[in-house]
C-alpha cells in the first residue's frame, strides 16, 4: 500500500473548466478564482476573530493558520462561495501533533443558523462538506451570491498556545472509485478504493489522494457507488459517514454482504493505509424487492431524506419497472437489518437518451431556491449525449427538468468532471462518484451511533 501514500500534484487545464456551457443557468460557476491575484495567508490571533461580525475571509485554496488560544476560545471564518458549487473545509490539527480535537460547525448567512457540524473524519480532524446554496448578493469581481461562516472549536473545550491548526477552504473536491486497479498522479489505486480530487482554485492544480483505502478497512471487493455524508448536526459529537454498495463480500463485522444492499462505514480516519472505521447494515435489498442479478445497485445518491438508487439491469419493484439506465427514488420508513419503504420510478434513462448504457455514479444537488434538481452522472461505455463526447472516466450534468416514467426530460450541460484532463489513463472506468455534501439523517436512520 506505499505507492499509495501521496498522490502528487499535476495541472489541470483550468480555463477548460471555466468555458463549460450553461453553468450559469445551474450557478454551478467554473473554478475561474484561479486567474484572480493570490491574497496573503490570513493568520488571525485569538482575539480579532471570536464573532462572526469579526471573522477574516477564508480564501479558497489557501491554508489559513490559528490557534485555540484558551479554554471555550473559537474562531470563525467567512466564505464567500458562489450557489451549487460544492464545497469543503478541511482541518490539520490532530493529525499533526496539535491535541486540538477540532469541531467545525457551519452557519448560514446570519451567522447563527446552523447548516452543518463535523467532529471526527480524518482521525479527530473534521471535514465538512456542503452544497452552497444562493443565500446573499455580495459584492466584488466575481458577484458571489452565497455567504457562510465556519466556526473552529474544541470539542473538551480547552485551549492553549499549543492548540493550533491549519484550515482550508476546498472548491470542487470529487471522490471516485474505479472498476479496475490503476494509477494517477504517480500513485496507485486499486478497485474498491475510493481517491478524492482536490483542485485548488489559487493554483489550477488538481490533487490525488487516497481517502478510503479498501484493503485497509476489511473490503477485498468492489465499491459499485457511494456517498459522502456530514455528521448529523443536531448531536454534540459527529462521524462522518460514507454509504457504500459494494460487490458480493465478507465484510468485517457484518458477515455476507450481496450488491442488492447498502452499508454504512463509519468513519474513524481516511487515507492510505490508515483507513478505520465500522460498518453497519443500512438497507435490505430482498426486503423492498431487490433480489436478482439486475437489481443489483449500482448507482447511489441522497435526495432530500429519500435515497435515488440505479441497478446493473432489468427488475420491478412494487409498482416500478425499471432498467440499467433509469433511477428510482426509495422512501424509507425502516432502515437496518430489517428495511421497509415505497419506491417509484424517477428518472427515466430512455427518455433523454441514455437506452443504450449503463448509468453508474450518481450524484445528485438541489436548489433549495426554486427546487431545481441537478444530476451528474457517469456511464459505463462512451456515449454522445447533449452534444458531448462522454467517456467512462468522465461527468456530465443534467439539469432534470421533469421526472417519472415516460415523462422524464433534462437539459443536458455539458462534462462536470473531464478524466482525461485530470491525469486518468484512458483505461479508466469510473464505478463510483460523489462531490459531498449530503447531509441525510432521517429518523429512520437514527439507529446508527453518531
Amino acid at each position: 500500500m506505499t505507492g499509495k501514500r501521496l498522490f502528487l500534484n499535476f495541472f489541470a487545464l483550468v480555463l477548460l473548466l471555466a468555458a463549460l456551457p450553461a453553468l450559469a443557468l445551474a450557478q454551478d460557476k467554473p473554478p475561474t478564482d484561479a486567474s484572480v491575484q493570490t491574497p496573503e495567508a490570513q493568520t488571525p490571533s485569538a482575539t480579532d476573530d471570536d464573532t462572526p461580525a469579526t471573522a477574516p475571509l477564508l480564501q479558497c485554496g489557501i491554508p489559513t493558520g490559528g490557534v485555540i488560544g484558551s479554554a471555550g476560545d473559537v474562531d470563525y471564518y467567512r466564505i464567500e462561495t458562489y450557489g451549487l458549487r460544492p464545497s469543503m473545509v478541511s482541518i490539520k490539527a490532530w493529525e499533526v501533533g496539535s491535541p486540538l480535537d477540532a469541531v467545525l460547525t457551519l452557519y448560514g448567512p446570519d451567522g447563527t443558523t446552523v447548516v452543518a457540524r463535523q467532529d471526527d473524519f480524518d482521525a479527530r480532524d473534521p471535514r465538512l462538506h456542503w452544497t452552497p446554496q444562493t443565500n446573499a448578493s455580495l459584492p466584488g469581481p466575481h458577484d458571489k451570491d452565497s455567504l457562510y461562516y465556519v466556526k473552529v472549536a474544541n470539542f473538551s473545550g480547552g485551549g492553549g498556545s499549543a492548540y493550533t491548526y491549519s484550515i482550508t477552504y476546498h472548491v470542487y473536491p470529487v471522490y471516485v472509485g474505479m472498476t479496475a486497479s490503476g494509477t494517477v498522479g504517480g500513485g496507485s489505486y486499486e478497485k474498491g478504493d475510493i481517491l478524492l480530487a482536490d483542485y485548488n482554485c489559487q493554483t489550477g492544480s488538481t490533487s490525488w489522494e487516497m481517502f478510503f483505502d479498501a484493503s485497509a478497512a476489511g473490503v477485498t471487493g468492489n465499491v459499485r457507488d457511494f456517498a459522502v455524508l456530514n455528521g448529523d448536526p443536531s448531536v454534540a459529537s459527529q462521524h462522518g459517514y460514507i454509504l457504500m454498495s459494494l460487490d458480493k463480500q465478507t465484510i468485517p463485522g457484518l458477515g455476507t454482504v450481496v450488491a442488492n444492499d447498502l452499508v454504512a462505514f463509519q468513519v474513524n480516519d481516511v487515507g492510505a493505509d490508515d483507513t478505520s472505521g465500522s460498518f453497519h447494515r443500512i438497507f435490505d435489498g430482498s426486503d423492498v424487492g431487490l433480489t436478482t442479478k439486475g437489481e443489483q445497485i449500482d448507482g447511489l445518491t441522497i435526495f432530500d431524506n429519500a435515497l435515488m438508487l440505479s441497478t446493473s439491469g432489468k427488475g420491478s419493484v412494487m409498482n416500478a419497472t425499471f432498467a440499467n439506465e433509469d433511477i428510482l427514488v426509495f422512501n424509507p420508513s425502516q432502515l437496518g437489518t430489517t428495511t421497509s419503504g415505497s419506491w417509484a420510478l424517477h428518472f427515466d434513462g430512455s427518455n433523454v437518451g441514455l437506452g443504450a448504457v449503463d448509468t453508474q455514479g450518481i450524484h445528485l444537488k438541489l436548489s433549495e431556491s426554486d427546487g431545481a434538481q441537478f444530476l451528474y452522472v457517469t456511464f459505463d461505455k462512451t456515449i454522445q449525449i447533449g452534444g458531448t463526447t462522454v467517456t467512462p472516466r468522465d461527468s456530465q450534468r443534467c439539469w432534470i427538468r421533469t421526472v417519472g416514467l415516460n415523462n422524464t426530460s433534462c437539459d443536458w450541460l455539458g462534462l462536470q468532471f473531464f478524466g482525461s484532463v485530470q491525469g486518468l489513463p484512458a483505461t479508466a472506468v469510473f464505478d463510483g462518484y460523489d462531490e459531498g455534501g449530503s447531509q441525510w439523517w432521517p429518523a429512520a436512520f437514527s439507529n446508527l451511533p453518531k
